[in-house]
């Protein structure tokens, strides 16, 4: 039989009989539950049950507590570091009042020299 353009377009026409892979099957059906199962999970909620009321409390509790205690620390170390600036501001006034030139006495009555008459 020879082949022309119009017995080509026929025999591909026709159904294969090549076995089909089952992995195409297998990825629609899991691209078929897993969507599925995700919602699911959503309708039904938790699976666990929820922790017990006074166990929650107490949980909240403590972290109420350690932010307290947390936020005093760093108060304390704010006050801290104040008062450490506050010193050293005074003992550097302190230094350079000590350590600065001696004024010339212009002010005193015993150092003035007035200019002489020359009369």
């Amino acid at each position: 039989m020879e082949e022309s353009p119009g017995n080509r377009a026929a025999i591909e026409k026709e159904p294969s009989t090549k076995r089909k892979s089952r992995f195409g099957l297998v990825g629609v059906i899991v691209g078929i539950v897993s969507p599925s199962a995700a919602v699911l999970c959503l309708w039904l909620g938790p699976i666990h049950p929820p922790p017990p009321i006074d166990e929650v409390v107490a949980e909240k509790a403590v972290g109420i507590r350690d932010a307290i205690a947390a936020f005093q620390f760093f108060i304390l170390s704010i006050v801290a570091l104040a008062v450490l600036l506050v010193l050293a501001l005074l003992f550097y006034v302190k230094e350079w009042f000590r350590c600065r030139p001696v004024s010339p006495g212009f002010l005193s009555p015993e150092t003035r020299s007035f200019p002489k008459n020359s009369d």
